[in-house]
């Protein structure tokens, strides 16, 4: 192959020619003038491809796959194009007009001429790979498109393609001068499933762009850049590289306020994206280099909230705790109590040390929805432990205090006291979480295999949320052929049926709301959960 300079500009001549036989001023093509326009301008086969891309619905339209492919023949034949971009060119269109076919369901040609489509395009992607290294991009390209080819027809060629990809985009990136080739074959591998592979490329990536002499605002502007494409994977290998960066060469007062802003990027949200265990890594590298003490009131709350929402129960409990003793009176005070205390019953099976935190609600003169819930807790612990008389009196606090004011909590507390007064067991579903989370011997049971999740975990009072829950099988991974969920705890507004993985539903008034789940299969319990949603 000729150097990359002379290999453009004969490839802007090829597709001027090319494209000028459809240079008509059909509205509905009115972007072909601009691909021309790159073309004239030497942009590279990424714009280029790019640019035929976008002019897929325009061909589509006008069935002018066939006659394309035909004046790329032609020119080939009057050696006005080189080989390997003209077999690469002839295969992308085949490719297209083969989905142009599906997408318009226009099976007679399909049919017809399917074959010949899809024999031409292999060939001619083939021809294209023989003719190049992979020094050059069209060599990768024609590599990327064979083994999309194969994917999307299932084909067993393609984990020969996908190697013979991943090892000549390897190559070409330890000379490559453009490195956007190598996250095109990023990108749509990971979009193929393959995450791992995908990911082996991005960090090649990473590590040109890195090493190159790109500031450390660009740099920034690359990961935010990544991240609006909801592409976490490759934003998060580029503010790694970002933040190191500026570790090494700033100060605290200049690095520590940026690394917040990418932690708080990635912080668990209801909306877009995020990344919990990416946003925790962040708090942790802040940690060490600037202190435990670099976290405001805020910001600690923010990271033990990440932590809850990621499900990282323990560690959450810690940094509440460490929001509670650095900041003991804020907003959140009576909030974080209620998850310390709930996190050490039903995640940490320490009914002494929720009790404590607990107690520390019950104890407060201003009443809240976490007072309240509070005294229900403690009620109902001391109810399964078979105190009756203590159950009883948390109880009657819990409502001579709520008054009129919380009356879903109090419907609780009601229907808790009438079991007591009738002698019965506390409610199947409930009491068999409270089994499956305090007794000794259930200590299997460890909310890695129920997947409880709410969306949103902040809600307004009437707003509706949703609750789901997968069941996974230890022993094959799939999902098991007869599940029932026993829900319990706060449903709102619904009370779900046992044969329902998950329900919508919503909440009348403010306060942290709990939701227990055990999930049995007949007639063994496969594994228990619990979630909180803030109301607010």
């Amino acid at each position: 192959m000729k150097k990359n300079l002379r290999f453009l500009f004969s490839l802007a001549i090829t597709l001027i020619l090319a494209f000028a036989c459809f240079a008509s001023e059909d509205k509905k093509c009115g972007s072909l003038d601009n691909l021309k326009a790159q073309i004239g301008e030497g942009k590279s086969p990424a714009d280029i491809t790019a640019g035929f891309d976008e002019l897929r619905e325009c061909y589509c339209l006008e069935n002018k796959y066939n006659g394309f492919v035909e004046d790329l023949k032609s020119l080939l034949a009057q050696a006005k194009i080189q080989a390997a971009p003209a077999n690469y060119y002839i295969a992308l269109t085949r490719y297209f007009q083969l989905d142009c076919l599906q997408a318009k369901q226009i099976w007679d040609e399909y049919f017809n001429q399917g074959s010949g489509y899809m024999d031409e395009l292999v060939t001619r992607a083939q021809e294209a790979i023989k003719e190049t290294t992979a020094k050059d991009v069209i060599h990768v390209y024609a590599r990327l498109l064979l083994w999309e080819f194969y994917r999307v027809q299932e084909d067993v060629s393609s984990m020969d393609a996908l190697t013979g990809l991943m090892q000549a985009t390897t190559d070409y990136a330890k000379e490559a001068k453009d490195n956007l080739p190598i996250k095109i074959v990023a990108d749509k591998i990971l979009a193929g499933g393959e995450k791992i592979r995908a990911r082996e490329l991005y960090r090649i990536y990473i590590g040109k762009i890195t090493s190159s002499e790109v500031k450390d605002e660009e740099l920034k502007d690359i990961a935010a850049g990544f991240y609006k494409e909801k592409n976490l994977d490759l934003a998060e290998l580029v503010y790694d590289a970002y933040i190191e960066r500026i570790v090494k060469s700033g100060t605290k007062e200049s690095a520590v306020p940026t690394m917040f802003e990418i932690a708080k990027l990635f912080a668990y949200s209801d909306t877009g994206a995020n990344d919990p265990f990416y946003a925790e890594k962040v708090f942790e590298r802040i940690g060490s280099f600037a202190g435990k003490d670099a976290l405001t009131q805020e910001l600690l709350y923010l990271r033990a909230y990440n932590l809850e929402k990621g499900k990282e129960f323990e560690k959450a409990r810690d940094t509440y705790l460490v929001l509670l003793e650095r900041f003991p009176e804020t907003s959140h005070t009576d909030e974080v109590l209620y998850k310390i205390g709930i996190v050490n019953a039903y995640f940490l099976r320490d009914k002494g040390a929720a009790r404590e935190y607990f107690m520390r609600l019950a104890g407060k003169e201003a009443v809240s929805p976490q007072v309240i819930c509070a005294l229900y807790q403690l009620g109902l612990l001391s109810q399964w432990e078979e105190e009756s008389a203590k159950a009883k009196e948390y109880y009657n606090k819990a409502i001579e205090w709520a008054k009129d004011k919380y009356q879903d909590t109090g419907a609780f507390v009601r229907a808790r006291l009438k079991e007591i007064e009738e002698n019965r067991a506390i409610e199947y579903n409930l009491k068999t979480f409270l089994d499956a989370s305090l007794k000794p011997e259930n200590s299997q049971f460890n909310m890695t295999k129920a997947g409880l999740v709410f969306s949103p975990y902040q809600a307004k009072t009437g707003e509706g949320v949703k609750v789901a829950s997968s069941a996974v099988s230890d022993k094959s991974g799939c999902m098991q052929a007869v599940i029932l969920y026993h829900w319990s705890g706060n449903t709102g507004t619904t009370k779900p049926t046992p044969d329902k993985a998950g329900f919508e539903t919503s909440y009348t008034e403010p306060g942290t709301k709990e939701v227990f789940l055990v999930i049995i299969s007949p007639p063994d319990i496969v594994d228990r959960d619990f979630v909180m949603v803030d109301i607010r």
